[in-house]
């Protein structure tokens, strides 16, 4: 499946370029789709399941190609069941040809900077004409923006509370 997919050369780009940033190996994952959470709402989805069916949380993308050319890398939560040995997925309407990558750096970061983030999700990026844009803000407000580097840090700095001591 992965390998037939038109993002396949932005998945490789992007794990080729965003491993030089992590401490955990990402990997290409493929969730069984439950759906049944609630839409644009994919860490409660994710956090819901962990805490009534005892899953774990996963971290990471969701990529697909951009009507206008480009592809899109959602940022993402879905959970791990142990028991099973897979990965499933509760929050509905994922599109059928979005590749899932596992990224437990942003799941990482999150836990260790909880107390100063506004959001366990951090900034999706798009990758167009060959550079990676940062996405800000939401529905009509949304604007692009070049992104220094693939660091977890940068993904999260438009959700950092500053902290004075």
């Amino acid at each position: 499946m992965y390998s037939r997919l038109p993002q396949r050369s932005a998945i490789t780009r992007f794990l080729h370029e965003r491993e030089y940033h992590c401490e955990y190996s990402l990997d290409v994952v493929v969730p069984k789709r439950i759906g049944g959470g609630q839409e644009s709402e994919c860490f409660a989805n994710a956090l819901d399941a962990s805490r009534t069916q005892n899953l774990q949380l996963c971290s990471g993308w969701l990529v697909q190609p951009m009507q206008r050319g480009g592809f899109q890398f959602i940022a993402h939560w879905w959970n791990y069941a142990a028991h099973l040995g897979h990965y499933v997925d509760y929050s509905p309407a994922i599109d059928e040809f979005a590749v899932y990558v596992l990224d437990m750096d942003l799941a990482s970061f999150s836990v260790n900077n909880n107390h100063r983030l506004r959001s366990c999700v951090c900034s999706s990026l798009v990758l167009r004409a060959n550079q990676w844009l940062k996405v800000s803000g939401f529905g009509a407000q949304v604007t692009l923006h070049p992104i220094k580097d693939l660091s977890t840090q940068s993904f999260f700095s438009d959700y950092l509370e500053s902290t004075s001591y």
